[in-house]
């Protein structure tokens, strides 16, 4: 009788153990996520203010038709559609965040 308490004791100890630890990961692991995510909006705002200035010189009369500019504006424009693209198809994880900030 004696060592199956011991038993079940060690048992519920390991697993209070095991259980802790996946708690602390899964929390590093939202922080890492967050964080990410962070990073991923802050590129889009400057990738967005980049092509608003890239689009504003391009317009310039002096600048007009220079086609460096204009491939230059149409790549910005490509690797912004990629990055809404991105954030379409992981819209979860972003409106989580939002939601989060509203809270």
């Amino acid at each position: 009788m004696m060592s199956y308490s011991i038993i079940i004791t060690v048992i519920s100890l390991l697993c209070a153990g095991i259980s802790a630890t996946l708690v602390w990961y899964c929390r590093k692991l939202v922080t890492f996520i967050k964080s990410y995510n962070q990073m991923v909006s802050t590129m889009l705002v400057s990738l967005r203010k980049f092509e608003e200035h890239l689009e504003s010189v391009y317009n310039r009369e002096t600048f007009y038709g220079d086609t460096t500019l204009q491939s230059l504006l149409s790549h910005a424009r490509e690797t912004n559609k990629e990055i809404n693209i991105f954030i379409d198809e992981n819209e979860d994880i972003f409106n989580t965040e939002e939601q989060n900030e509203e809270a």
